[in-house]
């Protein structure tokens, strides 16, 4: 019986072989929030305000262009909004550009969607609710879209 030697040349080259694929490169990332400015007030806070000289029943009424400081910052606000109407809210879709940061968010109703079957017990029940933030060009976030 003959002893068999390995080469460790050939064995280098089989790993190569086996992994094809290129890591791409990241580039950088977009922060989650944006800078705090002295005397900026948050979205809330301005909403309260405003309150007074409504007429509306909402002490939270979200408003196209609205901004905020953070993508936090605005779901604590819709959620707010969605308890005083009566529905549950949950991070739905969202977008990323080439450096993979988030640009786009949807925050949507609790029961959006369909069900997957038909005659289940899903809570799915296709409901329209939508909140879509988009980013500011200092890395806050603005309502884009509401339904």
């Amino acid at each position: 019986m003959e002893a068999t030697t390995t080469n460790p040349i050939h064995s280098q080259k089989s790993d190569q072989d086996q992994c094809t694929w290129k890591r791409r490169i990241r580039l950088g990332k977009i922060p989650d929030q944006r800078e705090p400015k002295r005397g900026r007030v948050c979205s809330l806070e301005k909403a309260m305000r405003s309150y007074v000289h409504r007429k509306s029943g909402q002490v939270v009424a979200p408003e196209i262009a609205r901004e905020f400081d953070s993508l936090a910052e605005a779901f604590k606000f819709y959620n707010l909004y969605s308890w005083e109407i009566g529905f549950g809210i949950r991070y739905g879709q969202s977008r990323t550009n080439a450096h993979k940061s988030r640009t786009v968010q949807d925050i949507v109703c609790g029961c959006s969607g369909r069900p997957k079957k038909e005659n289940t017990k899903s809570v799915a029940c296709n409901c329209q609710a939508l909140f879509r933030l988009h980013r500011t060009n200092d890395n806050g976030w603005y309502i884009h879209d509401f339904r």
